[in-house]
C-alpha cells in the first residue's frame, strides 16, 4: 500500500515491477486471498488483481541495466521481445514464456545456460553462460533480480553481471537476513545502503544471534562500474 500511495503522489518518480505474488493463482494460495477476505472483501481481493495485471513484468535504465523480480529467459532475442510483451491478464499467460520466466527464474552456479528450475517446478534456472549472452545480446552491464532472500541483503554472481536483491529483512520473522537498496549513479557506478533486521533474541538461534550482535555493521561493497 505504501508503494502505491509513492507511485500515485510521485507517478514520474517511481516504478514499479510486478512479481510472481502479484499473479491470481500464487497470492489466492499463498495468503492474500485470505486476507482480503477477512480483512475486507473478495472484491477487494478481484480488484487488486486486475490492478497487479496492469503492472509492468521488466524495466531497462537508460539500456545499461535491465531488471526484474524473477529472471531471464532463454525466449528473449534481442529488446523487441520485451518491448513488443504483453503483459499478462490470466493465470495462463502468467505461466507461460517470457512472462513465466521474468516472474519466476532463479540464477545458480550449477549449470551455464538454462535447465527447468526443479526447486520450484516452474521455470528455469540460468548460468552465466546465459547471462553472459543476454547482456551482449542487449548491450548491458547488469541484471537486477529479487525473488530470493540472501542473507547480506544483496548478493554479486561471480563475474559481476548479475544481481539478486532483497529488501525485505527478517524474512517471514525468522531469517535474520538483512536488506538491501542499490543506489546507481550518474555514470552507473553501484552502492548499497543495508539494513541490519530487528531481532527478538527469543526467537532467534543463539549461533545466528552470536554471529548477529559481532557484527558492528552489515557489509556494503564498495561502489563499482
Amino acid at each position: 500500500m505504501l508503494l502505491l500511495c509513492f507511485k500515485i503522489k510521485y507517478p514520474s518518480r517511481v516504478d514499479l515491477l510486478r512479481g510472481n505474488h502479484e499473479c491470481q493463482k500464487t497470492n489466492r494460495i499463498y495468503g492474500f486471498y485470505t486476507e482480503m477476505k477477512t480483512k475486507r472483501t473478495v472484491a477487494m481481493w478481484v480488484r487488486f488483481n486486475k490492478l497487479f495485471n496492469e503492472i509492468p513484468l521488466c524495466a531497462a535504465v537508460s539500456r545499461r541495466m535491465l531488471c526484474m523480480h524473477g529472471g531471464i529467459s532463454q525466449h528473449i532475442t534481442d529488446w523487441k521481445s520485451l518491448a513488443e510483451l504483453k503483459k499478462p491478464h490470466s493465470i495462463q499467460e502468467c505461466d507461460d514464456g517470457i512472462a513465466l520466466d521474468l516472474l519466476w527464474a532463479d540464477p545458480t552456479n550449477d549449470c551455464c545456460e538454462f535447465r527447468f528450475n526443479v526447486n520450484r517446478c516452474t521455470s528455469v534456472i540460468f548460468g552465466d553462460a546465459a547471462i553472459k549472452d543476454l547482456c551482449k545480446r542487449l548491450g548491458i552491464s547488469m541484471i537486477v533480480r529479487a525473488h530470493e532472500a540472501v542473507q547480506e541483503g544483496h548478493q554479486m554472481m561471480p563475474g559481476g553481471r548479475l544481481c539478486t536483491l532483497f529488501s525485505a529483512p527478517n524474512y517471514c520473522g525468522n531469517d535474520s537476513n538483512s536488506a538491501s537498496v542499490m543506489h546507481v549513479s550518474p555514470s552507473f557506478e553501484i552502492s548499497f545502503t543495508t539494513l541490519k533486521p530487528r531481532i527478538n533474541p527469543e526467537n532467534v538461534a543463539a549461533d545466528v544471534l552470536k554471529r548477529l550482535k559481532a557484527e558492528t555493521e552489515a557489509k556494503s561493497p564498495n561502489p563499482q562500474p
